[in-house]
């Protein structure tokens, strides 16, 4: 609800000046319409991020090949927790990308928190590429002659996973700036 300057809304926990709202790059006042699209977006990307997890664990999963494959796409989209314990991280990359995606539409703290998660995800990840993998995971002649088109499918799945991690960088960080910019009364205008 609008009530003059303010918006009152139970997503971000209690009253929020209008002029913090941006859509786009312009400063536009914010009203009903436009604070109920970026509801409605914020329930898409958790959508979308829960369709990419499951879809970097179905490619991850092929490229294991029932163990005789590699688990360098587990490794990591499953880190941190496929740093701690192998199969915990293989089904974490599952689901963590969306229940990323839920706190940042429902909690206003969310992007620092998310930060400092995709931070730990990044060095567990390099970890568990250099530390927990065998040589043979990594040996992709072999690969290539023991599953079909095994290149392409590390291929798709790095870029994929890639392009969601840029997409949810650039979300948390926009939302660390918002944060930053409210609690300073920048409002751009």
């Amino acid at each position: 609800m609008i009530n003059g300057t303010v918006f009152t809304d139970p997503l971000v926990g209690g009253v929020v000046p209008i002029r913090n709202f941006r859509i786009g790059d312009n400063p536009l006042r914010a009203t009903w319409f436009n604070l109920t699209l970026i509801r409605m977006l914020s329930k898409f990307q958790v959508v979308l991020f829960f369709v990419y997890g499951v879809t970097l664990w179905l490619v991850a999963a092929y490229l294991a090949g029932f163990g005789h494959g590699s688990y360098l796409l587990f490794a990591i989209t499953g880190a941190p927790f496929y740093y701690l314990f192998a199969p915990i991280g293989a089904f974490a990359c599952l689901f963590q990308w969306g229940l990323l995606a839920m706190l940042l539409s429902g909690w206003r703290r969310a992007p620092a928190f998310v930060v400092g998660f995709l931070i730990l995800h990044c060095v567990t990840a390099v970890l568990a590429v250099h530390l927990r993998l065998d040589p043979q995971d990594v040996d992709f002649g072999r690969l290539n002659s023991m599953l079909p088109h095994f290149n392409l499918y590390l291929s798709v799945g790095l870029a994929w996973y890639i392009g969601g991690q840029i997409v949810l960088w650039t979300i948390a960080l926009k939302g660390v700036f918002v944060n930053w910019a409210a609690s300073r009364n920048i409002t751009g205008e």
